[in-house]
């Protein structure tokens, strides 16, 4: 499922994600991810990957070396992780960019890593907090489609706090906060 949150600016959609991350704790009450109580896991140790507009690698890696990283993280052979990750760039149309570095590409091509890294990782949960924030207007609806429909296709639960409202279009359920 595919569970938007919503709201005026400042209320509490990111603040929620990071909550379920991990990278924030609760003052009070719980963090539940299906059945189980996640307040004492360590953010590495739940099943989520919050994913923002900024890259989660470092800018000095090469669009290779990040998607390589996120292949790595899946057990399979070496032959089979290096055609998954030719598999994402094409996908994402990044075969041209492999050997650039990540501070060098556009906010488009930055968010076309980010989305690829998704796709290699194959999370359970994507809590993505305006994750097409700073891809172009003109591709970030077809982008999202791509995206979720891809993600759907995994079985990946997602969270977001949308960039638009075009993103709307591609949810589940959409919660209003307030």
């Amino acid at each position: 499922t595919h569970t938007a949150l919503v709201g005026q600016p400042g209320c509490g959609a990111s603040t929620l994600l990071r909550l379920i991350a991990g990278t924030l704790r609760p003052t009070s009450g719980d963090a539940i991810l299906g059945q189980r109580r996640v307040n004492a896991l360590k953010p590495a140790r739940r099943p989520v990957l919050l994913a923002g507009p900024e890259p989660g690698v470092p800018l000095r890696w090469s669009v290779e070396h990040a998607l390589v990283a996120a292949v790595r993280s899946r057990s399979m052979d070496r032959e089979d992780r290096h055609r998954e990750m030719t598999l994402a760039a094409a996908r994402w149309r990044l075969d041209a960019l492999l050997s650039r570095k990540i501070r060098t590409l556009s906010s488009t091509e930055a968010t076309l890593v980010e989305i690829a890294r998704i796709d290699l990782l194959r999370p359970a949960v994507l809590l993505a907090d305006r994750l097409l924030e700073r891809a172009g207007a003109a591709v970030r609806g077809s982008l999202a489609d791509e995206l979720y429909r891809a993600l759907r296709v995994h079985g990946t639960t997602v969270i977001s706090a949308p960039a638009s409202r075009d993103e709307l279009a591609f949810t589940d359920r959409i919660a209003v906060l307030d």
